[in-house]
């Protein structure tokens, strides 16, 4: 069976990393199994394009010069022919000067502009393994069936992808050739190219992984799997060994960094595991996600938590026994297009999250016509994550326990439908003091 390798930005980020990924990929393929590799671009690069988009917008003849630049640099520390990708970069030159002479940048040049990033870095890693002697291709992954809507930044595959990658994969890998795929980038039904989404490389791993039914799909990065919790704020985090799907769910949407969420859906629909992995310790386990971990004695099994998060409490006592409360309050916020991120209610209050703020003003106006409303800036939101969680109360108690003995404030409490989560707003300054409280008591050495 084939198993899906996807490399992020620092896994591919300068020449002895590259050689680093090519011998973690040989060592699979000569191992028996079919590698399917899927690649950022090198670390750095997919930000040099925004900003080169933007520079360009604003007339600079230029702005394209620092991306040349690195590219250069990565292949010559490889001893690759330098024209490498030359025609890549020539195109990007192309879409620059038009967005310079046009003075506009639509999402759809956007899209274009940053996908150079993939294309380079996969024609990069291909040319150093075949130039250790083995038969690899670089691929865009709209070549290999990868069409997507037309949503310019945050296209979705469309439903006969999957068929359509699986067929020209399934070729690729009849030939004996290690197929080196562009993550992030897809191209619409009328040819248009368009990205997934920042981040959205782990997303096109499991749209290939899924597609092909791969018997894995490992996201590779520059840390040993997923922690119990941020390392920067607790460097005692632990190595997650399994987790669930629900379990890994909850945690990318509540901070934990490694795992993107959208990267979940096509895997959790095919059952297919997914391994996160270092390719500083190539030989290490990991931690894999699958489809329904079991409860550990711990029953927690991390500890996540998200900054830059406002609270909106909406409070009036004159629609005590009044229904219709709520769903005024729904209205408003769809309206002002703003995601809620954890609500707790009562008849006559209702207490929200929420990150981004560039339309609160203005729906805070809307709700103020039937309600009072605070709102309280620099909070963040501390999450604690374990399958079977609701239903050991002891372990809640060690929770608030822990929040006592520090005597931070706690704006609100949520736990999730799923179960298996709980939930905390806190001042943003006391984040790292909790999740260091919460940790000792939940993970104690």
């Amino acid at each position: 069976m084939a198993l899906v390798m996807k490399f992020g930005g620092t896994s591919v980020g300068d020449g002895p990393r590259i050689k680093s990924v090519a011998d973690i990929v040989l060592s699979i393929k000569d191992s028996g199994e079919m590698p399917v590799v899927v690649s950022s671009a090198h670390s750095g690069i997919t930000n040099m394009l925004f900003e080169a988009a933007n520079r360009a917008l604003k007339g600079d003849k230029q702005a394209a010069e620092s991306v040349r630049a690195r590219q250069k640099e990565i292949i010559a520390s490889l001893d690759l022919d330098e024209t490498l990708v030359d025609k890549e970069l020539n195109k990007l030159e192309e879409m620059l000067h038009g967005v310079r002479m046009l003075g506009e940048l639509s999402p759809r040049s956007l899209d274009t502009v940053v996908s150079f990033g993939e294309r380079m870095s996969t024609k990069v890693i291909a040319a150093h393994i075949r130039s250790r002697g083995r038969r690899a291709e670089a691929f865009a992954a709209y070549d290999v069936g990868l069409t997507t809507t037309r949503r310019f930044g945050q296209a979705r595959p469309l439903p006969d992808a999957a068929e359509d990658i699986n067929q020209k994969v399934g070729e690729i890998l009849k030939n004996e050739v290690i197929p080196i795929i562009t993550g992030y980038i897809g191209k619409s039904e009328d040819g248009c190219i368009t990205t997934l989404g920042r981040n959205g490389s782990d997303y096109s791993a499991a749209i290939f992984g899924a597609a092909i039914e791969a018997r894995e799909i490992q996201i590779w990065t520059d840390v040993p799997g997923i922690l119990t919790t941020d390392p920067r704020v607790v460097p005692s985090a632990r190595l997650i060994k399994a987790l669930s799907f629900s379990e890994a769910s909850e945690l990318a949407n509540y901070g934990a960094k490694v795992i993107h969420p959208s990267t979940l859906t096509p895997a959790v629909e095919k059952s297919i595991p997914i391994r996160v992995k270092s390719t500083m310790e190539p030989s290490g386990n990991g931690s894999v996600i699958i489809p329904q971990s079991q409860r550990s004695e711990e029953i927690v099994k991390a500890i996540a938590h998200k900054d830059g998060i406002t609270l909106v409490h909406i409070h009036e006592t004159r629609m005590l026994g009044r229904p219709g409360f709520l769903s005024k309050i729904a209205k408003v916020f769809q309206i002002h297009k703003i995601d809620v991120d954890m609500i707790a209610t009562s008849e006559v209050s209702v207490s929200l999250t929420v990150e981004d703020t560039s339309h609160l003003d203005r729906a805070v106006k809307r709700l103020e016509r039937f309600a009072k409303v605070t709102v309280v800036h620099d909070r963040a939101i501390v999450c604690v994550v374990g399958e079977g969680l609701a239903e050991t109360p002891r372990t809640i108690a060690r929770v608030f326990d822990a929040m006592a003995n520090i005597d931070v404030p706690i704006d609100l409490i949520s736990q999730g439908a799923t179960r298996l989560n709980l939930g905390l707003v806190v001042p943003a300054k006391d984040v790292k003091n909790v999740v260091n409280a919460l940790h000792q008591e939940l993970f104690p050495e």
